[in-house]
């Protein structure tokens, strides 16, 4: 190797490394808002109206719009794949508070085009920025992980005049049973 090619890989490792900073300073931002959206929802295990928890984070998830809009500036086109892992703990984070207030809020799933909208993840960012499928999908089973602790939540707060009596309970199981278990009778 000559010393003109050894100044150019030289000027091409700098190049990079100053690109790396850029990223993580850009996705330390990012990663800030994800933990103080996370810490918020942590709070509906020992909160029962988590109305306003909703609200809170819900403003933190679309606040993260501007960090997203600010990395897709800074990022090469192309190079998605190559600096996503600096950014997906953050991201898979959000998309799990985006999707944890959805079911909250409607008692339905967030779709991957959805999260785009609510994120404003444009579609000239493709090859730069994206939502993978495979961070929405941790995002989603980050939130079906999460739902036993809620229903557990909201039936041991549940007041006690609330609980079916255990005639009722009774009659619905011995319902469920003749239905899925009765014999046919002979004629």
């Amino acid at each position: 190797m000559n010393s003109e090619d050894l100044q150019k890989l030289s000027r091409d490792f700098e190049a990079e490394s100053e690109l790396r900073d850029t990223i993580r300073k850009e996705v330390l931002e990012l990663d800030r808002k994800s933990r103080s959206a996370s810490g918020i929802m942590n709070k509906i295990h020992s909160t029962k109206d988590v109305k306003p928890l909703v609200e809170e984070s819900s403003v933190i998830v679309e606040s993260c719009r501007e960090e997203l809009e600010k990395l897709a500036s800074v990022l090469p086109p192309n190079q998605f794949w190559r600096w996503k892992d600096m950014w997906t703990r953050s991201l898979t984070s959000i998309l799990f508070v985006a999707a944890l207030n959805e079911y909250l809020s409607t008692e339905r799933l967030i779709t991957l085009p959805e999260c785009e909208r609510r994120l404003q993840v444009q579609p000239e960012w493709k090859g730069k920025l994206q939502i993978a499928p495979e961070d929405y999908l941790h995002a989603i089973i980050a939130l079906v992980n999460e739902l036993p602790s809620i229903l557990s939540r909201s039936v041991t707060s549940m007041p006690q005049s609330e609980y079916p009596s255990s005639s009722e309970t009774c009659s619905a199981g011995s319902h469920w049973y003749d239905s899925n278990y009765a014999q046919p009778q002979e004629r």
